[in-house]
């Protein structure tokens, strides 16, 4: 068990680290760990990480080490909720990525994953399944991974029959997750990922209800040395951030982030019809963290007209989806493909529904107003988990209000992606979390008043003349 005691910011131990070898050998690695990094990523199904250790007793010839390992596990952290504990639910080693020799001793570094992601590879499925998307991945965790973990699964619309093509479980999970639609919200925003608290198989909308799941992060202008036993203002704090807006708006009018058109034919009937995905007009039917906070929601991108002709950024469907879908009836989500007695109609794909507003709300959170944050870690944040943001407004050119806080980098932030950082190695050991939160909203309106003014459309003048001519040939 963790001490009860918080002893300083950053405070942990190494409860247990033991290295299960293909031979049977038990290598307790406690006294030689240097550094554990532990990795989460709603984008990722299943944990990794990194551990680096120095090894005086040649463990590398006794074990013997060859990437076949079982890792057990368990870090504590004193008073905080959670811990990682990886001692029944081991970790497979995988590989070691570096070793030399320092002061006559071996440096290790080897990588590990959870155990799913080995089983995942090590099976294809290749018969059909039957249920809702959430049905579907339920059955696959647990009886083809067979997986201990917690699960947590939200409930999606329709039946489906799907006829899996010889491909691993997590293959099929994530197809699932492309055409899953919440049966909360109605939306196709789904994420397949692993933290400490187990699988989570949810839309965007599940985790942002749970707003605040985490800490409120306070970035302080000055040092907070001073605090004493403060350990919640210590916790709270950044110790440094950045913005990493990957956001580049010819790229994102390409990629189908402001708007698409999707085109569905229906095989079956042989009808087709189109339906266009509109950011800015399909923004208030949508929900966003925002609204679970009880803020205020507005846009990130000004609907501000671009052209002459009145457009917005997105009244400009540059990127178009062709899917086929197979409809019993016309009109209806009844699949013409398959007919199952005595059971429900399974439902056809909803391609006009999903692909448009999924490529737009994924874009958000991939390729959005990303915040890249250090503070002391607290197992209590995980990938998923809502935070709350707040960071100084600064300018030192325009003073544009009296705001205290940056309008476009404080509020709810969902946590995308965890660095666990566990430096046993230092004088004063300590873990800390480098987390990257994003944002899909923001509270204050943006005026749209403020494009140039170019007057009307003049006709170019055009030159079609380039060579000299005689007009009196002698």
């Amino acid at each position: 068990m963790p001490r009860e005691k918080l002893e300083y910011a950053g405070d942990f131990e190494i409860l247990e680290c033991i290295l299960y070898t293909s031979e049977g050998v038990k290598i307790p690695l406690n006294n030689d760990i240097l550094s554990i990094d532990i990795y989460e990523d709603i984008e990722n199904s299943t944990i990794s990480g990194e551990m680096t250790i120095l090894d005086s007793g040649n463990i590398q010839q006794v074990g013997p080490i060859i990437g076949q390992e079982f890792l057990g596990l368990h870090i504590g952290v004193p008073t905080m909720a959670g811990e990682f504990d990886y001692r029944e639910d081991y970790m497979h080693v995988t590989s070691f990525v570096h070793r030399e020799n320092v002061n006559k001793q071996q440096l290790h570094t080897m990588k590990f994953i959870s155990r799913e992601f080995v089983l995942n590879y090590r099976m294809n499925i290749g018969h059909s399944l039957i249920g809702s998307d959430s049905d579907i991945v339920t059955k696959l965790l647990k009886e083809s991974i067979k997986t201990n973990k917690t699960l947590h699964i939200e409930p999606t619309n329709g039946l489906r029959k799907f006829v899996a093509p010889d491909i691993s479980p997590f293959d099929i999970i994530n197809m699932c997750k492309m055409e899953a639609i919440s049966a909360q919200y109605n939306s196709s925003t789904f994420f397949f990922f692993e933290n400490k608290d187990g699988f989570h198989f949810r839309s965007l909308e599940s985790l942002y209800a749970e707003f605040p799941s985490g800490m409120d992060y306070t970035y302080y202008v000055g040092s907070l040395d001073d605090c004493g036993p403060d350990f919640d203002l210590l916790y709270n704090q950044m110790l440094h951030y950045e913005f990493a807006y990957d956001d580049d708006t010819i790229v994102n009018q390409q990629n189908g982030k402001f708007s698409s058109r999707t085109i569905v034919h229906d095989i079956y009937n042989k009808r087709w019809e189109a339906s266009t995905y509109n950011y800015h007009d399909n923004f208030d039917n949508e929900m966003h963290m925002n609204s679970f906070a009880g803020l205020d929601e507005n846009p990130l991108y000004n609907p501000v007209n671009v052209d002459m002709d009145e457009n917005k950024i997105s009244d400009f469907p540059t990127k178009t989806y062709l899917m086929p879908v197979s409809r019993k009836y016309p009109y209806e989500d009844v699949d013409g493909s398959h007919s199952l007695r005595g059971l429900p109609s399974v439902s056809t794909s909803k391609p006009q529904q999903v692909m448009g507003q999924r490529t737009s709300r994924m874009a958000s959170v991939r390729g959005g107003k990303e915040i890249v944050m250090s503070v002391y870690g607290n197992p209590a944040v995980s990938a998923g988990s809502m935070v709350n943001v707040n960071i100084p407004y600064v300018s030192g050119v325009v003073k544009v209000d009296e705001r205290g806080v940056d309008r476009f980098a404080n509020g709810p932030h969902l946590v995308t992606s965890v660095r666990h950082n566990f430096n046993v190695g230092a004088a004063k050991p300590e873990y800390k979390m480098h987390l990257t939160c994003v944002k899909d909203c923001m509270v204050d309106e943006l005026r749209d008043d403020g494009r140039p003014d170019r007057g009307q459309y003049m006709q170019p003048e055009i030159f079609t003349e380039f060579y000299e001519t005689e007009e009196n040939d002698p």
